[in-house]
């Protein structure tokens, strides 16, 4: 969910910014859910309509994709840790 857009918003109903914008209201509820991603085209125009950066919708990205990495690491790591009882075989 991206709450962010949410509070962005600012009492506009989500129908009232998607005929700004040029999408329909369930487009743009799925966007605000995270359940849809923007094209840049409508990132760009949502980002107009808000007075945001539209690169910010694939800032969320880039973090979710960095935190997924790092927790892949750690668990890639922690399978390699020697285990205590392994010579006692």
């Amino acid at each position: 969910m991206r709450k962010w857009l949410i509070e962005l918003r600012k009492g506009y109903s989500q129908t009232q910014i998607a005929e700004a914008v040029g999408i329909t209201q369930q487009m743009y509820s799925a966007i605000e859910l995270g359940e849809r991603r923007p094209s840049v085209e409508v990132a760009k125009k949502i980002a107009a309509v808000l007075g945001f950066k539209w690169t910010r919708f694939f800032e969320d990205e880039c973090e979710d994709y960095e935190r997924r990495d790092e927790d892949a690491q750690a668990e890639e790591g922690q399978a390699f840790e020697p285990n205590a009882d392994a010579g006692n075989n």
